[in-house]
């Protein structure tokens, strides 16, 4: 039965797609976990989750959650990596928390506070929408009609 002794605490570390050692709503987001199982027997599930400045979680996310393996995981070292993509957060504090869940039914591990980064305010935006409230800063699709009136 897979337990907390079973893999090495979870490592996550903040890296962004620019050469610069600041973070801004212009980078892509890479947050890469590495994980030991250290038994052969059992599965394991590895979730992230971001929560913004006030500990709200914004989104909890697993590879897991798409893909159906029921294969057993060999004891190794796994890497995963999830990409957040440009200009989909807002400036602000971050922090990453990592669940690793054994089976699918037991939480064996949790770090609410597993990484921190900081997002600097977009260069390419408008001070507008730097301004604008909220965490999350997705792009929409929209589609706007407009009704002609026509005079009686």
């Amino acid at each position: 039965d897979l337990h907390l002794e079973a893999i090495n605490a979870p490592q996550a570390h903040i890296t962004s797609s620019s050469d610069n050692k600041f973070i801004s709503g212009d980078d892509e987001l890479i947050i890469s976990i590495e994980l030991e199982k250290k038994i052969e027997t059992g599965n394991i599930q590895l979730f992230l989750e971001l929560f913004n400045t006030y500990g709200v979680r914004l989104f909890s996310d697993s590879p897991s959650l798409r893909e159906q393996n029921d294969e057993k995981m060999q004891k190794g070292t796994y890497k995963y990596m999830c990409v957040i993509p440009k200009k989909w957060l807002s400036k602000g504090v971050y922090k990453v928390g990592i669940k690793v869940i054994a089976n699918g039914k037991k939480i064996v591990y949790e770090n609410q506070s597993a990484a921190f980064f900081k997002i600097l305010p977009s260069t390419s935006e408008t001070n507008q929408l730097n301004d604008m409230s909220g965490s999350l800063h997705p792009t929409l699709i929209w589609k706007i009609t407009h009704d002609v009136v026509k005079p009686v």
